[in-house]
């Protein structure tokens, strides 16, 4: 249903287990999913979700690859929205991960937000919803291939947001990074802009642990 099309792929089952896969959604019309707690999975195959993938009203998306190296298991995305606080989970192991925008800053679309590779390729924001558990959580060296936002700061409930690796731009363009977290902790393990330079980060949250950011050895850890 692609080529710019209005049409919309509906993917209303639960479990999918494939080799390579490419889902394709219109320009305009996307991908609903619509089965409960929806489970995407390949042994070191790729899997593409083009255009806007949207969980239509389940709890949960879980896309798990067992990525051996990059292209062996690579999971992308254009965009992620949601209905009513869906979690999203991307683990690719020793692949990559390449994403878009994940959910919207006013309504609430997605809540819990996992994210598992070797690098994963940050092409837009990440907003949760306003429900308990609305985490953020990037298991892997993070790099930023345009401005992002990641927001867990809401009017109820303001979740953790963590990076277990480093954070740089994707190349010698200089991006910018916005962590916002509320009440909620923030803490990123690796080194931030060592290998290519961030334009500006700017991180609001209750305890921020950050482990060093550019070439400097001291850490910075803040409240």
């Amino acid at each position: 249903t692609d080529n710019g099309d209005a049409g919309t792929l509906t993917l209303s089952g639960t479990v999918y287990k494939t080799n390579a896969a490419t889902y394709a959604g219109g320009a305009t019309g996307g991908i609903s999913i619509t089965g409960a707690s929806s489970a995407f999975t390949t042994t070191a195959d790729n899997i593409t979700f083009t255009n806007t993938a949207t969980l239509g009203n389940i709890s949960a998306v879980s896309v798990t690859t067992a990525g051996s190296a990059p292209a062996s298991g690579d999971i992308t995305f254009g965009t992620i929205r949601g209905t009513s606080d869906e979690d999203v989970t991307l683990n690719a192991s020793s692949a990559n991960i390449t994403v878009g925008l994940i959910g919207d800053e006013t309504a609430n679309e997605i809540n819990t937000v996992a994210l598992t590779s070797a690098t994963i390729l940050l092409n837009g924001d990440i907003l949760t919803s306003d429900a308990a558990g609305n985490t953020v959580t990037l298991t892997g060296a993070a790099t930023l291939g345009a401005g992002v936002s990641i927001n867990t700061d809401e009017t109820t409930n303001d979740g953790t947001v963590s990076f277990t690796s480093s954070v740089d731009s994707s190349s010698a363009t200089d991006r910018a990074l916005t962590i916002a977290s509320g009440t909620g902790d923030i803490s990123i393990s690796g080194a931030i802009g060592a290998t290519n330079d961030l334009a500006s980060l700017t991180i609001t949250g209750n305890d921020i642990t950050v482990a060093n950011i550019g070439n400097g050895g001291a850490g910075v850890t803040g409240t």
